[in-house]
C-alpha cells in the first residue's frame, strides 16, 4: 500500500481508518515536492476552489454523486478534519506508516512515473 495523505479505508470491523497514521508538514503541497524531487521533474500542486474542482471532476467523465461525495470529503480535509494522528495503519496492517519521501525515491525506478 502506497503512503496515502488523508484517504480512508474500510476495515473489515466497519470502522473508518485514516490510513497516512502520521503528521506531515505541508499535506498536499508538501507531497507534490516530494514526488517532484523523487521524479526529478517539475510538478506543480494547484488548490482548487470547490466549484473548479467539482467542474474538473465532471469534465473527466465523473458522475455528479462523485464529484459532490469528493468535493465534501476535500472540503473535510481543507477544513482540518483530517489532521489528527491516528494508529490506523498500526491497528489494520500491523505495521508503523511509511514515510512518503522513502517511498516516492523508490517509485521512480519503477517507471510508473515515466
Amino acid at each position: 500500500m502506497a503512503p496515502s495523505l488523508g484517504s480512508v479505508e474500510s476495515a473489515p470491523d466497519e470502522h473508518l481508518w485514516t490510513t497516512d497514521g502520521r503528521p506531515w508538514s505541508g499535506r498536499a503541497a508538501g507531497a507534490v515536492e516530494t514526488i517532484a524531487r523523487a521524479a526529478g521533474r517539475p510538478v506543480r500542486y494547484e488548490e482548487l476552489t470547490s466549484q473548479a474542482y467539482r467542474a474538473e471532476l465532471l469534465a473527466q467523465g465523473r458522475p455528479e454523486a462523485a464529484a459532490d461525495s469528493l468535493g465534501a470529503m476535500f472540503a473535510l480535509h481543507r477544513a482540518g478534519h483530517s489532521a489528527e494522528v491516528t494508529d490506523g495503519v498500526r491497528r489494520v496492517l500491523g505495521r508503523e506508516a511509511a514515510d512518503l519521501e522513502p517511498w516516492a525515491r523508490r517509485i521512480p525506478a519503477t517507471g510508473v512515473w515515466a
